[in-house]
């Protein structure tokens, strides 16, 4: 088993898993970073309003949490408008990451996924 991991790990860094589960798109960047902004916004009003400590404990809670979603999906190639003042622009994005995220290999995708890192194992054998 452990031989199996130590050709594995190689192949997979090598090729990648896009067909197992597809990469994020720029739609899906750009929520990620435009929910991290608006919740550093709502975590600054709430501390500005002098809200209760328990809300202001959340919504700095949200803003750290946010910050794992860029982590995870990458940084937009254009960061250059703000959630706050063009909301329908963040609402655009929403609906666009949202119809992406939903996207998943179908069968064959996933066979021939499968297919390709077989033949990449049968190749290092």
């Amino acid at each position: 088993m452990k031989q199996l991991t130590i050709i594995l790990f190689p192949v997979l860094c090598l090729c990648g898993c896009e067909g197992f589960r597809y990469a994020a798109t720029e739609a899906q960047k750009e929520n990620a970073w435009l929910h991290t902004q608006v919740c550093a916004a709502a975590a600054e009003t709430a501390v500005d309003e002098n809200a209760s400590p328990e809300l202001c404990d959340l919504t700095a809670l949200a803003h750290d949490q946010s910050t794992a979603f860029v982590a995870d999906y990458g940084l937009p190639r254009i960061t250059g408008f703000q959630p706050v003042s063009h909301g329908q622009d963040g609402r655009a994005t929403l609906t666009q990451a949202q119809a992406d995220s939903q996207r998943k290999p179908d069968a064959w995708a996933l066979a021939d996924s499968a297919m390709e890192l077989g033949i990449a194992l049968a190749g290092l054998l």
